[in-house]
């Protein structure tokens, strides 16, 4: 189904074939996950983490942010290895941005 935006989220979480379309700017304290074949449209919209914590972001396929704004205390971390997440306006961090990499065995 399609979700269409409010403005403060705990975790965001959207399932295969679900659709979450922004129609104002957000907020999201906990972690923002995509899987299957789920899509994220933010228009021009502007998503905020602010959980001022480790904040995942899990998403499988491609996908963009607008404005992408981190705020202080508040780690966004990219979990998966593939590179699915961009900011395709203004990046503002106040946090901390890490994207987690496979590891693999010299053996």
């Amino acid at each position: 189904g399609k979700l269409i935006s409010a403005s403060d989220y705990g975790d965001i979480e959207i399932e295969d074939q679900g659709e979450l379309v922004l129609t104002n700017d957000i907020t999201v304290s906990g972690h923002f996950t995509m899987t299957g074949n789920a899509t994220f449209t933010p228009n021009t919209h502007a998503v905020l983490f602010d959980g001022a914590t480790d904040q995942n972001v899990a998403w499988e396929n491609f996908a963009t942010f607008w404005n992408l704004t981190v705020m202080t205390g508040t780690t966004l971390i990219d979990v998966n290895p593939a590179d699915n997440v961009h900011v395709e306006n203004e990046l503002t961090n106040y946090g901390t941005i890490r994207k987690t990499q496979p590891v693999e065995s010299a053996a």
